[in-house]
Formats: C-alpha cells, sequence, structure tokens
C-alpha cells in the first residue's frame, strides 16, 4: 500500500499530477481500506504517508546531485528521446566509460527514485539476515 503512495507521490515529482491524482483518488482508498481492514490502525496513515513523502523528496534531491556524476560517467546515445537529457550531457563530457546498449533510454528520474529505493529494500533484507544468523 505505501509502495503505491510511493509511486503517487514519485508521479507529483515528475510533473504527472493527472495521473498521481487518478491514482489518489481510485486506487488509494481502497487500498487504505483494505490495509485498515487487515488491521493497520487508521490514525498511523498521515505519519506513514509523511514519511514515504520525505523518502520521495530525499530521493529527487538525490538524483539531482547524482545525474550529472551519471552523465559524466555514463554517455547516453544521443536521441529525440534523450532531449532533454543532451544540456546535462553537453555540460559534463564523457570520460572513458562503458556504452549503455544501442537504443537503450536514459533512466528518468522516476526510475533512479525506484532504484535507489530498491537497493535501501535490499540493504535492509541484508542487515535482518545478517542478524538472524
Amino acid at each position: 500500500m505505501l509502495h503505491l503512495y510511493r509511486r503517487i507521490c514519485v508521479l507529483r515529482a515528475t510533473g504527472e499530477a493527472f495521473a498521481a491524482s487518478r491514482l489518489e483518488s481510485d486506487e488509494l482508498p481502497r487500498a487504505v481500506a483494505e490495509a485498515t481492514a487487515a488491521g493497520i490502525p487508521e490514525d498511523s496513515w498521515p505519519l506513514r504517508f509523511a514519511a514515504e513523502e520525505k523518502r520521495v523528496a530525499d530521493a529527487e534531491l538525490l538524483a539531482e546531485l547524482l545525474v550529472p556524476l551519471l552523465a559524466e560517467r555514463l554517455p547516453w546515445p544521443r536521441s529525440p528521446a534523450t532531449a532533454g537529457l543532451s544540456a546535462v550531457l553537453d555540460a559534463f563530457p564523457a570520460k572513458s566509460a562503458a556504452r549503455p546498449e544501442p537504443g537503450a533510454p536514459p533512466p528518468t528520474v522516476a526510475d533512479l527514485i525506484e532504484g535507489m529505493l530498491a537497493q535501501e529494500r535490499g540493504e535492509h533484507r541484508q542487515r535482518a539476515t545478517r542478524r538472524a544468523s
């Protein structure tokens, strides 16, 4: 359920307000109702939602810091799909780094945020596994 709310936050952060609004009005109430029926206290949602908003804001800031570094090391192929990234690539000339597969689109900010959150979840699992052993 929090994954859905995180997706709403990412959509808002990337300018997809209409899609975020649609998810928030259509799917989120159902997900909250199901989670509440499963025993998660209703009064805990505002804190959980605030935590997700902060995670996405932190991830967005991190992505803004990392994009120039990634652009320096990963020279994306120029195409109409990467037009928005061209200015960044031109500002940071690529060093000798491995090229992505031909035709592979560059990651979007949402992709970077989701990747970062997935890595974070993996680290938590690894820590839990180490503690259990």
